[in-house]
């Protein structure tokens, strides 16, 4: 029965887009329920009370952004029009969560998500995207010694960082200088982990948004799946 009773409910929703008057698109952008709405359901109630019908009480979504309440006698009652959508599992409005940053929306772009799951921006991304970045062209490396501020780091034939120290007195062409006939050594590790500090300084030089890489690129402002 209750299949039946939304079969019709559906076709009466059908006629209803075909005049306007009766049930405008726009309802849908408001978030309080149209007078058309209003009307339109009570023309539904006082019809479905003729047929002497009975349904289940629940709560249902009787479109993606109208939510309502059915009656035992079938009839509609609580109608919400929803803000963003209803979900059909609980028949209820729901306001989606996200968390927030920078995500891979498919291979080759990248779109800043906001809480509300809805994105401010998107970026296309030249050599791929992975992990909410961009990344950066693929090329070989000569193996050296090279100074980042102040730490000695050593590339790797794939470009990637593979061994680092911090020097105490600064750093020079890839090597600790000495500071002192006197100091003991030229450079120690007073942190944690080195590989947890190299794929911080990898990051920093090769994904920070202000590399030549990642200047280049198309700016969305206001873009949303």
């Amino acid at each position: 029965m209750k299949r039946k009773i939304l079969a019709i409910l559906l076709i009466f929703l059908f006629l209803a887009t075909i005049f306007p008057a009766a049930y405008p698109a726009r309802m849908y952008l408001t978030r309080r329920p149209s007078p058309y709405l209003k009307n339109f359901l009570t023309m539904w109630n006082s019809f479905i009370k003729a047929l002497d019908a009975s349904c289940t009480p629940e709560r249902l979504c009787i479109s993606k952004k109208i939510s309502a309440y059915l009656r035992e006698d079938c009839s509609w009652d609580n109608i919400t029009v929803c803000k963003n959508y209803c979900n059909i599992d609980t028949g209820r409005c729901e306001d989606p969560k996200c968390k927030s940053g920078w995500i891979c929306i498919d291979k080759y772009h990248k779109a800043y998500r906001k809480k509300d799951c809805t994105y401010s921006r998107r970026r296309f991304c030249k050599y791929g995207c992975k992990n909410g970045r961009c990344m950066r062209k693929k090329k070989r490396c000569k193996k050296r010694w090279k100074c980042i501020g102040r730490y000695a780091v050593k590339v790797g034939k794939d470009c990637k960082y593979e061994e680092i120290n911090y020097c105490i007195w600064g750093c020079k062409k890839g090597k600790c200088l000495w500071g002192s006939k006197l100091a003991v050594s030229k450079s120690f590790w007073p942190w944690g982990k080195k590989e947890e500090k190299l794929d911080s300084l990898y990051e920093e030089e090769n994904y920070s948004p202000y590399s030549e890489e990642n200047r280049k690129g198309y700016w969305i402002d206001s873009w949303n799946e």
